[in-house]
């Protein structure tokens, strides 16, 4: 596990309380994932309220991208979570990857704060990616989430 405890407090902060287990097990994969032996975690970013939680999205992590072999392994709910955090890579495919791999699971509301802060940076393959893949889709807890957040969007995307 990460020695500090400041980093894995920045990526737990990023999800709902009640994937606490989940996410530690995740933890417990990124934490030999350092880039150049650094674990580092960008303190800034973004807050957006979740249900009765509000949710920090970091900007940006530096850790290499977990194995296919470590992903195969994983729950379809580790999957979603581990994919999140790579959403907020500082390399631009790793973040590519892991949106698609986000979009092509059922997207749990949990998961719409780092599609929604993905989109905010602009990058057009990716944006391209979204778009393509819930354009057919209902999107009514996309709508509501931004809704709810909608000061945080308007911020961001200003």
């Amino acid at each position: 596990m990460f020695t500090d405890t400041y980093k894995t407090d920045l990526i737990s902060a990023a999800f709902p309380k009640y994937l606490r287990k989940d996410v530690n097990i995740i933890l417990e994969i990124l934490s030999a994932k350092a880039v150049l032996h650094y674990c580092i975690v960008t303190d800034y970013g973004n807050d957006y309220t979740l249900d009765e939680d509000t949710v920090h999205i970091p900007y940006r992590i530096y850790w290499s991208d977990a194995t296919d072999t470590e992903y195969e392994k994983l729950s379809q709910m580790q999957k979603q979570i581990l994919s999140c955090i790579y959403t907020r890579s500082c390399e631009g495919h790793t973040r590519e990857k892991h949106v698609r791999k986000l979009l092509d699971m059922p997207i749990e509301p949990w998961v719409i704060p780092f599609i929604v802060k993905v989109c905010d940076e602009y990058v057009i393959e990716i944006l391209n990616i979204t778009y393509d893949k819930l354009k057919t889709r209902e999107n009514t807890d996309f709508k509501s989430f931004c809704m709810t957040n909608k000061a945080q969007t308007i911020k961001n995307n200003s």
